[in-house]
């Protein structure tokens, strides 16, 4: 939770910041993607591109292995990555450009949903939820 562009400490009240009644108060929630993992295999060497595009709602969290992300302008795609491999005959994989040999590409990705939250006339309000998870 941030206010007044600060993140918060889990113990502090709308007294402890200051907050006045009708302040705003921003929640920021991340949500991480599934952790796909990709395949490639032929029964013959190739060479391949393997290219990922995120749109504007998400963004890369992490590679394997890792390369290059070019950011877009465009409304509609965020981010781009790409790997040129070369299949091997055994089910691995090769970086071409490092020469890396992998078993698989690896991307996770994240979003987050911002909420806003206006004070109200309570200064003591806890402004995290300090109970234990069952």
């Amino acid at each position: 939770m941030y206010y007044d562009g600060d993140r918060l400490d889990p113990d502090d009240t709308l007294v402890d910041i200051d907050a006045e009644d009708g302040d705003r108060l921003v929640l920021r929630h991340q949500q991480i993607g599934g952790k796909p993992v990709i395949y490639l295999s032929s029964l013959t060497e190739l060479t391949a591109k393997v290219r990922l595009d995120l749109v504007s709602q998400w963004e890369l969290s992490a590679i394997y292995p890792v390369v290059h992300i070019v950011h877009k302008p465009s409304e509609r795609l965020h981010e781009t990555i790409e790997w040129d491999v070369r299949t091997c005959a055994d089910g691995s994989l090769v970086q071409t450009d490092t020469g890396l040999e992998i078993a698989y590409l690896f991307y996770e990705a994240a979003t987050w949903t911002i909420s806003t939250i206006f004070t109200s006339a309570l200064p003591h309000l806890r402004l995290f939820n300090t109970r234990p998870h069952p």
